[in-house]
C-alpha cells in the first residue's frame, strides 16, 4: 500500500511539475487521422444592414475543421458533420517537436 502511495504522488508531481507548470498547450487535434498540424479555425461573419465590419466581428463564430483531403472526403461521405476536432493539453514541446518533424517530411 505505502509503495502504491509513492508511486502515484511520484507520477502526480511529475505531471504537475512538467506539464502543468512548465509549457502546458492546448492544441487542437483531428480524432479522425489524428493529426495535429491540420485542425484550423475559419471565422464565419454575415454583415446585415446598419452593421459596421467591428460589430460583426465581435458576433462571428469560429469554426474548427481539419483542412486533411482525407478528412474532408470521409467528411463528404458522413454527409457534412465535421466536428471531429477536438482541444488536448500535451507539453509545448511536442507540438514543436511535430512542426519540425513535418518540415522534413515525417509524419507523426
Amino acid at each position: 500500500e505505502r509503495d502504491s502511495l509513492l508511486s502515484h504522488g511520484t507520477a502526480f508531481l511529475l505531471h504537475d511539475r512538467l506539464l502543468n507548470c512548465s509549457d502546458k498547450h492546448v492544441a487542437y487535434a483531428c480524432n479522425r487521422c489524428g493529426d495535429l498540424l491540420s485542425p484550423t479555425t475559419e471565422r464565419n461573419t454575415v454583415l446585415s444592414t446598419g452593421q459596421g465590419p467591428k460589430e460583426s466581428l465581435h458576433r462571428a463564430r469560429l469554426r474548427l475543421y481539419c483542412r486533411n483531403l482525407k478528412c474532408r472526403e470521409t467528411v463528404k461521405q458522413e454527409g457534412g458533420n465535421d466536428e471531429a476536432v477536438e482541444p488536448i493539453i500535451l507539453p509545448y514541446i511536442y507540438r514543436y517537436l511535430v512542426n519540425e518533424m513535418a518540415a522534413m517530411n515525417v509524419k507523426m
